[in-house]
């Protein structure tokens, strides 16, 4: 399936045609000499909380099974402390990880900003500061989602669909294809649903920006507007853009108003549709009552772990873009010597009487370790 502009769904190429290189995006990282224990760590925590996810339906279906028994008190406590063990490795991964892209982000900042700083002044007087505040704070932030989030938690979610779907095999095979059937189905229905809330967004966010920067601009320079007696023409321009606002404004409040009752629609659809063919299974004895509640704790696992999946080509997308900004200030080895020699050069012209002193202030200033 192609998206707009022939570009296909799932491909990590932004819209300039900038490609996510793992090979630049690992040298990136690595500058920052990041503390793989606490990768490791964050991602096993997160594997061992999406094999308990796998486990804890299995019990929840014997469990309930045995009802007509008695309630076995021993197995319910055992689901209900897996349940909540399950939460808090979670939690504790996600928090160790979180710790890790921090400090890749703090590293990341100290030394860009080392190397913008050392940047000749004919360099401002082309980038705008607005730009360089972004590489600087979004760019490096952007790094830090892919590594620290994404990538991880697109694994787990992995194991957790590759888990479920074997399970739900294991039990019931034609339940497993019912299942299999209606949760692609309902993804697909709900792609250009999202597709379009995204582009609306976008739209919004571009036109807010744009007034943004109209009023902004207005208001920092309305000495220069009252002295040239431009106050109609700024105010006609500003209420253009405000016209565009509610426009933009009148799409997003349709679509948020439609899109819930919508998807809800859609789910209870699904779910009453499988409940009917479970219950059927049960009526003919082909199926457990428990069976069947397991594989709807299946079904949630999965509905929460493809879109994480899905996520993942987004985000190297957003990736690639900030990977390259980031390298072209300057950050990587190769760049950091040229600039150490352009310097040295401009001082060496600057000041013929070879002061020494000065180029080892700069030398030094530019390859000094990142903190």
């Amino acid at each position: 399936m192609a998206g707009g502009g022939g570009r296909p769904i799932g491909d990590a190429t932004r819209k300039d045609g900038t490609k996510f290189s793992l090979k630049q995006f690992t040298k990136l990282i690595t500058t920052t000499k990041p503390k793989y224990h606490l990768l490791i760590s964050g991602v096993l925590l997160l594997m061992i909380s999406s094999s308990v996810q796998i486990y804890v339906p299995q019990l929840a279906s014997t469990l309930v099974n045995t009802f007509s028994k008695g309630i076995d008190y021993a197995l319910l406590i055992k689901v209900a402390l897996l349940f909540i063990g399950s939460a808090l490795i979670s939690a504790l991964g996600g928090t160790i990880l979180g710790i890790f892209g921090e400090n890749i982000v703090k590293k990341l900042r100290k030394s860009l900003l080392l190397k913008l700083t050392t940047l000749k002044v004919s360099y401002f007087d082309t980038v705008k500061a607005g730009e360089i505040s972004s590489r600087l704070v979004n760019d490096t932030s952007q790094v830090k989602q892919l590594v620290a989030t994404t990538f991880p938690q697109t694994l787990s979610s992995m194991i957790l669909v590759i888990g479920s779907v074997y399970m739900m095999i294991r039990m019931d095979w034609r339940m497993c294809v019912a299942m299999l059937v209606a949760v692609p189905i309902v993804m697909l229905v709900m792609i250009p649903i999202f597709s379009f809330g995204t582009k609306v967004g976008h739209l919004r966010q571009d036109t807010l920006a744009k007034f943004n920067g109209i009023a902004s601009e207005t208001l920092s320079e309305i000495r220069l507007v009252k002295t040239s007696n431009a106050e109609k023409q700024a105010q006609v321009h500003a209420n253009k853009e405000v016209d565009k606002l509610f426009e933009v404004g009148k799409k997003e409040a349709t679509f948020d108003a439609t899109m819930q009752p919508f998807m809800l629609m859609i789910m209870m659809t699904m779910i009453f549709g499988l409940l009917a063919y479970g219950m059927h299974r049960i009526a003919i004895g082909a199926m457990e009552i428990g069976t069947l509640m397991s594989f709807f704790m299946y079904l949630f696992n999965l509905i929460g772990a493809l879109p994480n999946i899905a996520t993942l080509f987004t985000e190297m997308a957003k990736a690639a873009g900030s990977t390259k900004r980031v390298q072209q200030s300057g950050f990587n080895k190769a760049g950091s010597t040229k600039r150490v020699q352009e310097l040295l050069d401009e001082a060496s012209e600057d000041f013929q009487s070879g002061n020494l002193v000065l180029k080892l202030i700069i030398y030094v200033s530019l390859t000094l370790p990142c903190p």
